[in-house]
This record gives C-alpha cells, structure tokens and sequence, in this order.
C-alpha cells in the first residue's frame, strides 16, 4: 500500500492488530495507526508501547513531532 494512502486506510478501521514475535524497537505502523484513531491490539514485544510518553494521542503527536530534532541535537553532541 502506498504510504500516502495508509492514514485514509487506518481511518476506515477501528482496530489495529500487531502481534510480532520478535521485539522491535519502534513500529511506526502501530503508531501511525494509533494516532489515526485505531484502538490497538498488541503485544509486549511492540516498542513504541514501552515509552513513558506514549499514553495519550496528543502526547505521541507531540514527541513524534520533536523525534528528528531531538536525535540530531544528541547526535550533534556526540560529534562535538
């Protein structure tokens, strides 16, 4: 499916299911549809789900929103 179709295909769902069994470390998919509006079906292995800020749809918005600047102002460090 093309990516910039996914938020119109999300809205038509009031679920999202994803049940890996291997931890990975994000998984923009359960976020993109979480903040699309689906309730979410998933397990401990999902990544996002472990992050204090990830409770309330306005919150996640928020830091995903400030991802790329925060990474580049540690990686910014790193190098300086």
């Amino acid at each position: 499916m093309p990516y910039d179709q996914l938020n119109e295909l999300f809205n038509k769902h009031e679920y999202f299911i994803h049940l890996p069994q291997n931890v990975d470390p994000f998984c923009r998919s359960v976020a993109e549809a979480y903040l699309a509006g689906c309730k979410l079906i998933c397990n401990d292995n999902v990544g996002c789900l472990s992050y204090d800020w990830f409770k309330d749809r306005e919150t996640v918005r928020k830091e995903l929103k400030l991802a790329a600047k925060k990474f580049w102002f540690h990686v910014g460090g790193v190098i300086n």
